[in-house]
């Protein structure tokens, strides 16, 4: 049986729900993270502002999931600054 350490909810809109879940002992999620360097910084920020718009499909920079790349983004990036958990 696995257990649940943390459940990150990253944004709602028609249809979409981003959802990651950690299970204790593993390493917990961080989907800010664009880039994989196990911390949200400007590196994050400059992916965000490069893919800026509608997103074709789902897209990893689409953080708050409401189909659009856009400043709601960059506020989650803001709020996730630092070192990955």
């Amino acid at each position: 049986m696995t257990h649940i350490r943390r459940i990150v909810m990253a944004g709602f809109a028609a249809g979409a729900l981003l959802l990651a879940a950690a299970p204790v002992g593993g390493a917990a999620p961080c989907p800010e993270d664009l880039n994989g360097d196990n911390e949200v910084g400007f590196g994050d920020v400059l992916q965000v502002i490069a893919n800026w718009g509608p997103c074709p499909e789902i897209c990893p920079e689409d953080l708050s999931g409401n189909g659009v790349v856009d400043f709601a983004d960059i506020l989650f990036l803001i709020s996730a600054w630092g070192p990955c958990p």
